[in-house]
């Protein structure tokens, strides 16, 4: 897993709360992940861990990727972050 934000300012300040976010997401796809290898042995394929780190042994690597920056335009700006995170939200 890895943290894609938009700037080097986002990367260098990651909060704990976000940090503690990253570490249930890890948690949650560790319990997915051991759920599909288990429907694989049900199949008959045997999948084995060569390395394996739990999601609190280290934090994620950061990426910045200035496309997923947020872009200030003008007096609109609170609207369209709102906008943009109803749209990260939205359940597909």
């Amino acid at each position: 897993l890895v943290r894609v934000v938009g700037s080097n300012e986002e990367k260098a300040n990651v909060s704990e709360y976000q940090k503690q976010k990253d570490i249930e997401t890890g948690r949650k796809l560790c319990k997915d992940l051991r759920a599909f290898y288990k429907s694989l042995e049900n199949d008959g394929i045997k999948m084995n861990d060569v390395m394996r780190k739990e999601p609190e042994e280290e934090n994620l690597d950061i990426i910045v990727d200035a496309s997923s920056a947020v872009k200030v335009r003008s007096s609109s700006f609170v609207q369209d972050v709102q906008e943009q995170k109803k749209l990260r939200n939205r359940s597909v």
